[in-house]
Order: C-alpha cells, then structure tokens, then sequence
C-alpha cells in the first residue's frame, strides 16, 4: 500500500534522513523504530508533506505524494496523529472529531459547522462521531474542551479524529506517549481493532512491549539510515539492533 523510495530529508546541511526505503503492505501493522533523533517522525513529515524531501518518492497505491499539499493528504485515505497533541483546543471534543470526518469529503468545515452546506449530511456525520466516540471511550466526554481533559483522554480525541475519516491508512506517531500501564493496553486494544476493521497503520512508538505485541514488521533506523527489517522476533534477534537500539552488553 505505501512505499518509501530511496527518501532523503535535509535541513540546511544535515541530513536528517538518507536514501530510506520500505513499504507497507495492506492491513499490517509496521512499526519505525530507533533511538532518538534516528529520523522517524521526520520520516511520518517526509510521507504527510509537512517536510520536503531532496530526493526520492513517497507512494500511496501506486500514486505519488510528494507533489500533494498536507491538507490533501487526507482525500488520498491517509490519516496521522502527531507526538505533540494537535487539537482545536476552542472546540469541542465532538467538534474535533467532527472536523476529520468533514475533511474527507472536501467540504468547507466552517459552512459545514454553520450549516450553510445543505447538501452534507448531518446524520451521517454524527453517527460517525458516535462510532469512533465509542471505541475510543471517549462519548461522555464529547462536550468537554481540551483545557478540561487530562493528557490520556487527549490522546485518544486525537486517536478518534484521525479515524473519523475512515482512511485506508493511519499513522501514529507515539501514540502511548505518556500513557499509563493500563492506557497503553487500550491503545493496543484500539490499533488491534483498527486491523481487524481493514486498516493498515505504519506507527512509530518508543514502547517496544506495545511494539512487538502488535507489529506486523519493524524497520529500526539509526542516524536518518535504515539498519535492520523484519518481524517483532528477526529484529529482536538482530545483532546489529541489539547493539545500537537495545544496547549490549
């Protein structure tokens, strides 16, 4: 489903991240992992528009990214959350979510959210906000505003707007970043369902429990460079990754 073809991303003279090549195959699990300052959310920026990259392509179904705008993203059935909560924080919880799921059918959310779009349909929108209120835990929640949630219910609002439009194609960036024991086993639970639902996620994520407890395949980057590819038990076995991601002894 996506492909990352010999991506190279520079900042000024550095170069953050080299000739990176991968892919994703459809409804799998593939996590990007590495120590800090590998590359890997710069390589989620390089895939979504955020950054731009020196060389190479980024490829969704055949069809090529680079030249497409971040909000076009979404249009092409990909969906991200950010390390750094991303919310509308003068909206609602119920209004976040609404927005993902507007976007992906190319309306104006703001004559959406005043209802001078006559032609949207309302009913499907909120029953879509229902559903991704229900398996994120979160539907008495959705009148609250952002400033009065604590940071684990934060991240499963954004967790819920990513999915609200439906997208072939999610990528989390950290999703249990902050999260208690008991947090990080219901984002498991949630990425899991997403699969089950036909989902395909590319995450990158620090918690190597919750990684090799739902990944498909794992690419480890070092230095902006790829070091090592395969399943959770290849990698966990490769000397290579050992010796830079886990360490040695």
């Amino acid at each position: 489903m996506l492909q990352i073809k010999d991506v190279t991303v520079k900042f000024g003279g550095l170069t953050a991240v080299k000739n990176m090549n991968f892919e994703v195959k459809k409804n799998e699990i593939h996590s990007l992992i590495g120590p800090n300052g590998a590359g890997k959310t710069t390589v989620f920026n390089a895939i979504t528009g955020v950054v731009d990259t020196a060389a190479g392509d980024v490829l969704l179904n055949g069809k090529s990214l680079i030249s497409l705008n971040t909000n076009q993203m979404i249009y092409q059935g990909l969906a991200r959350t950010f390390q750094n909560l991303q919310l509308f924080r003068f909206m609602s919880v119920y209004e976040n979510i609404y927005a993902g799921y507007v976007h992906n059918y190319k309306k104006s959310f703001i004559s959406v959210f005043f209802k001078q779009n006559a032609s949207f349909d309302q009913g499907e929108a909120f029953a879509r906000v229902m559903e991704v209120a229900d398996m994120m835990h979160i539907r008495e929640r959705l009148g609250s505003f952002p400033d009065q949630l604590p940071y684990g219910i934060l991240k499963r609002v954004e967790l819920a707007r990513a999915m609200a439009s439906d997208p072939q194609l999610i990528l989390f960036d950290e999703p249990a970043a902050g999260l208690t024991n008991e947090e990080t086993k219901e984002v498991i639970d949630v990425i899991k369902l997403l699969q089950n639902k036909g989902k395909t996620i590319l995450l990158v994520e620090h918690d190597m429990n919750l990684v090799m407890k739902v990944s498909d395949r794992i690419t480890v980057m070092n230095f902006g460079e790829k070091i090592a590819e395969g399943t959770p038990q290849e990698v966990a076995n490769n000397p290579e990754v050992i010796k830079v991601y886990l360490g040695s002894h």
